[in-house]
This record gives C-alpha cells, sequence and structure tokens, in this order.
C-alpha cells in the first residue's frame, strides 16, 4: 500500500501527534510511506530522519504570511497530483486538517485516490478564529472519503455536523507522549500538592473554573494543601482578578504565560501532582496524553471525550462543569493517597498497551485497507 502521508502543521501537540504515528506507520510491514510536509515543522528535522521519500512544501510561521504564502497553493496543486501520479499512491492519509488543506483536497478525488482525515475536533473551539477555521474545515472533512476520529465523542459529532456517514467514521484514539521515564507517583508529604494547568490559554479549557476551585477550597480551609502551576501562552488577563484573589489567599502559584519549548514538558510534569483539565468543552486532550505517560493523575470535567480518554484509568472527572464539582474532586483525589497511586498506575499501564503507537499506527493501517477495500 502507498500512503502519502500529508500534513503541513507546524507546532504543538498536533505536529508531535503527526510524527509519532508517522514513526509507528513507517515500521509496518506492506506500508510504503511518503511524506508531504511543511519545511517550517518544529519537527521537520524529526520526520527527515525517517529517511522516508517526500514532496515538501514552505508554508508560513505567522498570519501575514499565511496570506503572502497562499499565492503559492495553485502550484502545490498541481506538484502533488503529479507526485501522486508518479508514486501510484493509493491512499491519502492527514494526520490532520490544516487550514490549507481545503484549497488542496479536491485534487485527491481528480487524482482518484482515497483521502481519509483525522479529524481532533468537530468543530474549532471558541477563541482559536473558529469562524475562519470552522468555514475551511468544513470544506475538507466533505472533501475527504472517509475520516478517523481520536473519541466516539467527535465522531458522533462529525456525523451530525457534516451529515457524515457513520460507517465511513473509525475511532482510533490519541495515543501517549512520552517525554521522559517516569514511574508509579504518591501524593508529596511535607508541601502542598501542586495542580498543573498546561498548554495554551484559550476560553474553552476553563482556566477560570480551576481558579475559582481552587479559591473555595482555600476558603474552606485547605490552603496548606495545595499550590498552583500555569504553563502555557495565551491571554492571561481575563482571569487577573481571580489569580490575584487567590493569591491572596495565601496560594502559592507559579505562572510561567509564554510558548513553552518541548525541552521543558519533561520537568513541567515531573513537578506536577495533579493535571487539571477544568475544560467547559471538550474533544479530548493531548494534555492527557502526556500526563497518562508521566503518571500523573488527572482531574477533568465530565465532558465525553475526556471520559472516554478516562474511561480505563488515569483521572477522575467531577459530577458536574462547575467550580464546586470540580473543587470535590481535587479534594477527593488529594485525600485518598491509594486512589492517587492506583491512577497513577492506570495511566502508565496503558501507555505500554492500548495508547502505544505501535497499536494505533496498526488501527490507522487497518482503517486505511478497509476504506481501499470500499468500491469508489
Amino acid at each position: 500500500m502507498n500512503v502519502l502521508f500529508w500534513f503541513w502543521g507546524r507546532t504543538s501537540g498536533g505536529a508531535r501527534y503527526s510524527l509519532e504515528v508517522a514513526k509507528a506507520l513507517s515500521k509496518i510491514p506492506g506500508v510504503n510511506l511518503y511524506l508531504s510536509l511543511s519545511r517550517q515543522s518544529e519537527f521537520f528535522k524529526d520526520f527527515e530522519a525517517l529517511s522516508l521519500p517526500g514532496l515538501h512544501v514552505d508554508t508560513y510561521e505567522s498570519f501575514g504570511e499565511m496570506l503572502w504564502q497562499a499565492r503559492h497553493l495553485p502550484k502545490y496543486r498541481l506538484q502533488l497530483a503529479s507526485y501522486i501520479r508518479e508514486n501510484k499512491i493509493d491512499v491519502v492519509y492527514s494526520p490532520m486538517s490544516h487550514i490549507w488543506s481545503c484549497a488542496i483536497a479536491s485534487i485527491f478525488r481528480k487524482s482518484a485516490v482515497r483521502y481519509v482525515l483525522t479529524m481532533h475536533d468537530a468543530i474549532t473551539h471558541k477563541g482559536d478564529m473558529e469562524w475562519l477555521k470552522n468555514f475551511l474545515l468544513r470544506h475538507d472533512v466533505l472533501a475527504s472519503d472517509s475520516c478517523i476520529t481520536l473519541t466516539e465523542a467527535v465522531k458522533q459529532g462529525v456525523h451530525e455536523i457534516y451529515d457524515y456517514p457513520l460507517n465511513r467514521i473509525s475511532v482510533v484514539p490519541h495515543g501517549a507522549f512520552e517525554y521522559g521515564d517516569f514511574g508509579e507517583r504518591s501524593l508529596p508529604e511535607g508541601r502542598p500538592v501542586r495542580v498543573l494547568f498546561y498548554g495554551r490559554i484559550l476560553e474553552y479549557k476553563g482556566l477560570g473554573l480551576l481558579l475559582d476551585a481552587m479559591r473555595m477550597l482555600f476558603e474552606k480551609g485547605f490552603s496548606h494543601k495545595l499550590a498552583l502551576e500555569v504553563w502555557g501562552e495565551g491571554d492571561i488577563s481575563p482571569y487577573q482578578k481571580q489569580l490575584d484573589s487567590l493569591s491572596a489567599l495565601g496560594c502559592p502559584m507559579h505562572i510561567v504565560n509564554r510558548w513553552i519549548d518541548e525541552s521543558e514538558i519533561e520537568e513541567i510534569f515531573r513537578r506536577a501532582d495533579i493535571c487539571a483539565l477544568p475544560y467547559v468543552e471538550a474533544s479530548q486532550s493531548g494534555v492527557a496524553a502526556i500526563a497518562f505517560a508521566a503518571g500523573l493523575p488527572i482531574v477533568a470535567t465530565p465532558q465525553p471525550g475526556l471520559l472516554e480518554q478516562l474511561h480505563n484509568g488515569g483521572g477522575i472527572s467531577s459530577s458536574q462543569v462547575d467550580p464546586e464539582s470540580y473543587a470535590d474532586a481535587l479534594l477527593k483525589l488529594i485525600q485518598d493517597p491509594i486512589l492517587y497511586r492506583e491512577l497513577s498506575e492506570s495511566g502508565l499501564d496503558q501507555v505500554e498497551s492500548s495508547l502505544s503507537w505501535d497499536t494505533i499506527a496498526q488501527q490507522v493501517f487497518n482503517f486505511l485497507k478497509h476504506v481501499l477495500a470500499q468500491p469508489c
């Protein structure tokens, strides 16, 4: 099977996800993997280290560059169509949609190849240029022959939003991101439990909910039990009053409000004790994929996608999406050392089984074979 792995993204968890899938797919017997990547990807050298054939393009590193570089899209369409013909590509597999994808995807059907798109979210979350991205995403989805989603919740969303047939969608979970060698954890003694909020600060991720929950715990007398860690870029100003209020109650804080380099991730997760996922909406979380491999117990809100990720352990969820329920869930975990150790162990166990990249890639490969076996 000749597979064109098409990913023009550059940064963050989606790029790391794509690299891990490509590495594992390239090892499967019967797969001839070809790459089409952005030369501006922060993982471009890692992809090159796989020594796979490919057709790569220049994309952009800013919004202004995106508009300027878009003038090359007609040329890229012709180049990609030619590359597909010359290498007898059977299926184009995109591990994540890109803002330019809708301008390219129509050539696949004209080239008589199947196009399989991985959907991390059914729609773009609030606060992330959703008005533009959702418009472009719809065109990409409708150009695809089949989809892979990371959770059943996203599968249902794709079906309902785009009227996409359920029999053309397969669920393949998000693999674990390993940053360093971690073992089973225990609750700390002699210091507060460090609660980590990690990743881009966007409205849907619920930083405000977490801050309110922690304030409630401090007001109830648990000031010696908890500390807050926030690591990530984004506009933190809407939360400044809540941060000030929590600080006034004596909460130890460590706030790093900037882009986080990959080299920093291991130490961030090593120093933390709980991974907070207080999302007010969510399809799934790449942060959970890091926490599992770090043996770091998760406290999440009961979003369907997050509940799926925690189905086999690794964390607990609040009963509702509100500060009171989230505070109760945090309190439950910090007061139960046995539960804490069990969650740490179950997260690590999944890294070697259902969330290993070899397992993920095999499921992707099986679905690509299924797609090719279907009539046009």
